[in-house]
């Protein structure tokens, strides 16, 4: 059975031919580059030393896969039933692009065309006696170039999302400390901020306000919950930027 007889699924939609002339097989240039500035090490304990707590906590466990699986396949229904999944800190379609059956079927004909060039190329090299690992590589490139740049393209959708959420959080905390200097004119009360601000950022309750008010009762509940462990003078400035976000 020759290359050209193999079943491929979507091979009248290939975008690139594997019909590549094979080159002279040339030699590369090997160097090595050492980084002028000293690196820092750290020692990282073996497997062997570590607990069987520890190892559990490092590394995920088929519980720990099974719970993320259940955990998108509502949002998986909801992208292909076409409905509008909003970016929130607790629903994202971000990396499951694939999972859908209409993006599974990309991914596979993605793979099986640049598979198939791949193996034309080589049985092409055969015939002629001759070996291009190089052309090899330029074949499934131009195959999978448009992988590539979607791939970039989605790095930088997620690296502009990452600063305009640290602009964001910045923008709630410089708010908040604009709010108690106002509380502490006004009312000449002494306030202690020392665990305002850190608790805020840690938790990031800027955002989840907003979210534990829009979402429902059952997102409040477990907006209290984590409330609790902040000290009870911070409260009235929560429920009050909670105010403001709803506005």
């Amino acid at each position: 059975m020759t290359i050209h007889s193999r079943n491929f699924y979507f091979q009248e939609d290939a975008s690139c031919s594997s019909t590549v002339t094979a080159e002279p097989q040339k030699r590369r240039k090997r160097k090595i580059s050492f980084r002028p500035q000293q690196d820092q090490v750290f020692t990282i304990p073996h497997i062997d030393d570590l607990s069987e707590a520890e190892v559990a906590d490092v590394w995920y466990g088929r519980t720990d896969y099974d719970t993320m699986k259940h955990s998108f396949i509502p949002i998986i229904r909801k992208m292909t039933k076409g409905e509008k999944v909003d970016e929130t800190n607790r629903e994202t379609i971000r990396g499951l692009e694939f999972r859908t059956r209409q993006g599974a079927i990309r991914r596979q004909h993605n793979k099986l065309e640049a598979i198939s060039a791949v193996l034309d190329e080589q049985e092409l090299q055969h015939n002629m006696g001759m070996r291009d690992d190089e052309k090899l590589r330029k074949v499934y490139l131009s195959c999978s170039l448009h992988c590539s740049d979607a791939a970039y393209q989605l790095g930088i959708q997620d690296e502009n999302y990452i600063i305009e959420m640290l602009r964001t959080d910045d923008r709630s905390t410089a708010e908040l400390s604009s709010l108690q200097l106002t509380a502490k004119k006004k009312r000449g009360v002494k306030i202690r901020t020392r665990s305002l601000v850190e608790d805020l950022k840690n938790l990031a309750l800027s955002r989840r306000a907003c979210n534990a008010w829009k979402y429902g009762s059952g997102r409040r509940a477990q907006f209290y919950d984590e409330l609790q462990y902040l000290e009870p003078i911070t409260f009235f400035y929560i429920f009050f930027l909670s105010g403001l976000c709803l506005l």
